[in-house]
């Protein structure tokens, strides 16, 4: 559908994005997360981030409850960073190892809400009973957004983009339960300062998985 081409089509450009997480389960992270985003003009958005060879993708998460996550793929190989919510200034990073492709790697990648809510919309799209509408609704922040809205009654969500396809917000209803990812900032510079991990690997790679 035209609306997840616009999501995928975002991915082939350079990006810097900050958004605001709240009220997610499971491994989807809560708190600040910093996505950073440099593609390989080779390959295309379908391939996007299980190609290994798609380039240079990035996120760090902030969490003083629960400790931060630094993710860093570059061309098919993953470093993870984490921090202790005790010690939030030490971080301890392993990597980079092949990019396995595996469960455990898709959840670290989690975190990286543009892709994530990509995933979201293809899911529920994809789902035939599912109702969905599209509208256009205006920001004081980003002008004009195309918004999804899937679902209704106690189970509802919408995902907002801006035309050019990048993620502004996606919400999530279910009973009583709500979550919210929400832009804060963007840009279209990268810098290389990003894709530098916070501390020296040591010891045996291990996922930089956290539960909220």
């Amino acid at each position: 559908m035209a609306f997840l081409t616009l999501e995928q089509h975002f991915l082939t450009k350079s990006f810097t994005a900050t958004y605001t997480a709240v009220g997610w389960q499971d491994f989807h992270f809560n708190g600040t997360v910093l996505v950073a985003h440099s593609p390989n003009p080779k390959y295309s958005s379908a391939d996007f981030p299980m190609d290994p060879h798609y380039g240079e993708v990035t996120y760090m998460t902030s969490n003083a409850k629960t400790g931060s996550i630094q993710w860093i793929q570059i061309n098919g190989r993953d470093t993870g960073c984490i921090t202790n919510p005790r010690n939030s200034a030490h971080w301890h990073c392993s990597g980079p190892v092949p990019d396995a492709q595996s469960n455990g790697f898709q959840l670290a990648f989690a975190p990286y809400e543009p892709f994530q809510a990509m995933e979201d919309v293809n899911a529920w799209t994809s789902y035939g009973r599912v109702r969905a509408a599209i509208s256009i609704v205006h920001s004081n922040r980003f002008g004009a957004l195309y918004c999804l809205s899937v679902g209704q009654g106690p189970q509802h969500s919408k995902v907002c983009i801006e035309p050019t396809g990048l993620l502004v917000s996606e919400n999530f209803h279910w009973k009583s339960e709500s979550s919210s990812t929400t832009l804060e900032s963007f840009n279209l510079h990268v810098s290389r300062s990003t894709f530098q991990q916070l501390a020296p690997s040591a010891g045996p790679f291990e996922l930089p998985l956290k539960s909220s």
